[in-house]
């Protein structure tokens, strides 16, 4: 009996021709599998492991920073070390650009929403948290919420842009929080006959070197910290100059508010969220940004851009991923460093 028979022949020609392609798309598959699997290589200091999702939760940015792991493909800048007693903790500092939300913004989300549909992949969002008056704008255990916007649809919002893979900034004042002065009253800056001073605003503001205050601050950035936000710019930092505040400081007011804000940074050096601060025409009351922290300056001049770096970097150990513009301008000699642009347009 013939086994390679003109039929056999065509039968086997078949099969391989079957298994031939099985193989080729088995291969592909893996290909692709492996491509996938990359991005979630993980090195530590162990050697390397897999994060891949739906085995368990892919990290966060924040949790790989405290755990010194980077994801292959993280385009970080050198990390900064800070060491905290026996710990080291790495905060990377990237540089970035992105937009910024406020509190108008946030009373229009619909447009909000429609304006981000356009923000690519990865971009910076700095949103506002908190108001002067002490009102938070997302659910906080430590005050009331704003009555004025919808907590809860801020708050998927926040989650959306987490998932998008964001960089999320919170901004809230420091030492400007009338509700926390009142509630608080010797915690705050008084006049001469024990009434609280207020700026023209109509606000009151708190004590830097208040113990409570200090420990109110470190809260609020433990709890932005925990819904997901990678840094805090605290606004309004500083020691408000007014001949009427009665206050008496042997260093004088603005070490007193350089002091303070050093201090919450030491707070906070073991925590994985990123604290900085928003310029004012109040330079000395700001401690040296070196280490994991930027300098938020608004500014429009694109003029004025190589000016204002010469002012802002000599005390920055990366002057392009800790300098950061808040400006309208598209003008590109903000390009050097980074910057933020509000999302929406202002009148």
């Amino acid at each position: 009996m013939r086994i390679f028979t003109y039929h056999n022949r065509s039968r086997l020609k078949r099969i391989a021709m079957i298994a031939g392609g099985a193989v080729l798309i088995l291969a592909l598959l893996l290909l692709g599998w492996l491509q996938y699997l990359q991005r979630y290589v993980v090195y530590t200091g162990s050697g390397i492991k897999l994060d891949v999702p739906g085995l368990d939760a892919p990290p966060t940015q924040s949790q790989q920073a405290l755990s010194g792991e980077f994801v292959v493909g993280d385009p970080v800048q050198p990390p900064i070390v800070a060491a905290s007693g026996e710990e080291t903790i790495i905060k990377p500092l990237n540089s970035f650009t992105g937009v910024s939300i406020d509190y108008s913004m946030l009373q229009s989300l619909p447009a909000v929403r429609a304006a981000l549909d356009d923000l690519e992949a990865g971009s910076a969002v700095m949103l506002d948290m908190k108001s002067i008056y002490g009102r938070f704008y997302y659910n906080s255990a430590l005050g009331a919420a704003a009555d004025t916007l919808d907590i809860d649809a801020i708050a998927a919002l926040i989650d959306d842009l987490r998932g998008r893979g964001c960089r999320l900034i919170a901004r809230i004042p420091a030492y400007r929080d009338s509700a926390f002065a009142l509630a608080n009253q010797p915690e705050g800056l008084a006049l001469s006959n024990g009434a609280l001073w207020m700026d023209k605003d109509g606000c009151y503001w708190l004590n830097p070197a208040s113990e409570l205050v200090q420990a109110h601050l470190l809260q609020i950035c433990q709890e932005l910290s925990a819904i997901g936000f990678d840094e805090v710019v605290l606004s309004d930092c500083y020691f408000p100059e007014s001949a009427n505040i009665a206050y008496a400081a042997a260093d004088g007011r603005s070490a007193v508010a350089t002091q303070a804000a050093q201090a919450l940074l030491d707070s906070l050096s073991a925590s994985a969220v990123i604290v900085s601060f928003e310029i004012t025409d109040c330079t000395a009351n700001y401690p040296a940004a070196t280490g994991a922290t930027r300098r938020y300056l608004a500014l429009d001049a694109g003029s004025e851009v190589a000016a204002a770096a010469a002012a802002y970097t000599a005390d920055l150990d990366v002057p392009a991923a800790q300098l950061v513009f808040l400006t309208d301008s598209r003008d590109t000699r903000f390009d050097a460093y980074c910057y933020l642009r509000p999302l929406l347009e202002t009148e």
